[in-house]
């Protein structure tokens, strides 16, 4: 599913979190290829609830829960679930091929079939809305909305899964459409002459951009008075070194004033600051600096393969969201 209707069903997860049922459920899955000989289920109030696997090969167990979503884990993937008191669950799928192969069978799974259902129909929903101009967009956009509140409405779901589901669909898709309007910009960028930068490098020489075409670019732009990239560093330092015989380049690129050169090279003396090291030529007016909008530091620029920018605002070095694009980047 979705990284922001995740988010969502969290956040909304949280809203209905009081006044809620409990009760016991019967749970018990089989899966087969998996990675794991044990499922994680977490949920809200820090529950967390180990199954492991029997003699029989599958998973089987009783605990009380309360009413509401919940995550599983199964060692390589995550699955939403919605636990109501006195289900009886029995789950399958295939590990390799979750999204074709998943199914739920037994007393009040309906709710778990509708998400096994929806993150089926919406696996490739962003990569076909992205490729539409934007009429085309917003047209594919509300059809599918609505056909989810459709769904929704036109059922007999528990009430707090479908309110809960109603606004997370809104999220989603407002979301969506902040990131379709934000890869027109990009578009619009990329389209304005070639993304280039030629910049002093601390070890000597001057080094480009196009210096590391092939591999995806990961830049932080900094200033030396600035304490944030200093707290930034040892997790710019640890990423650096993790994907070090990976196709990805990590440049640091300091975007103090001509006049603060001399302290820039000394600070990096000073706190022993390693890896690649560049010092902008005209600070904030730089040209590749103002075609990225950067107009405060920290920021954190993404530059693909082929030089193309693929995003002015990304993750920052100690986000686990930055790995995981990586980890999806570079498969």
């Amino acid at each position: 599913m979705n990284k922001y209707l995740v988010l969502a069903l969290v956040i909304f997860n949280i809203l209905i979190s009081c006044n809620r049922t409990s009760g016991d459920v019967k749970f018990t899955a089989n899966v087969s290829n998996r990675s794991s000989d044990s499922l994680v289920i977490t949920g809200a109030d820090n529950f967390k609830k180990v199954i492991l696997i029997n003699k029989q090969g599958s998973f089987d167990a009783n605990f009380e829960i309360t009413k509401g979503f919940y995550d599983l884990f199964d060692g390589n993937n995550y699955l939403h679930l919605y636990l109501k008191p006195n289900a009886e669950i029995n789950l399958t799928f295939d590990a390799k091929d979750i999204a074709n192969t998943i199914a739920y069978k037994g007393k009040e799974v309906n709710e778990n079939n509708f998400l096994a259902k929806y993150a089926l129909r919406n696996e490739k929903f962003k990569e076909e809305a992205f490729e539409k101009e934007r009429p085309e967009f917003i047209l594919f956009v509300e059809k599918s909305k609505k056909a989810d509140l459709d769904d929704l409405s036109n059922s007999n779901y528990d009430s707090d899964f479908k309110d809960t589901m109603t606004k997370a669909f809104e999220a989603f898709y407002n979301k969506v459409s902040e990131e379709y309007e934000d890869g027109l910009k990009l578009r619009e960028l990329n389209n304005k002459g070639t993304n280039e930068f030629e910049y002093e490098n601390y070890k000597g020489g001057k080094t480009k951009l196009s210096d590391f075409k092939g591999k995806y670019v990961y830049i932080i732009f900094w200033t030396f008075w600035n304490d944030k990239y200093l707290e930034d560093y040892k997790y710019i330092r640890t990423i650096t070194e993790n994907y070090k015989d990976k196709n990805v380049a990590f440049v640091n690129v300091s975007i103090d004033e001509q006049y603060e050169h001399d302290l820039w090279r000394k600070y990096i003396e000073e706190k022993k600051l390693d890896g690649i090291q560049l010092f902008s030529d005209k600070g904030f007016k730089s040209d590749f600096i103002t075609k990225c909008g950067i107009k405060e530091v920290p920021e954190y620029v993404l530059i693909d393969p082929k030089g193309y920018i693929l995003e002015t605002d990304a993750w920052e070095p100690a986000s686990l969201s930055l790995q995981s694009q990586f980890e999806t980047l570079l498969k």
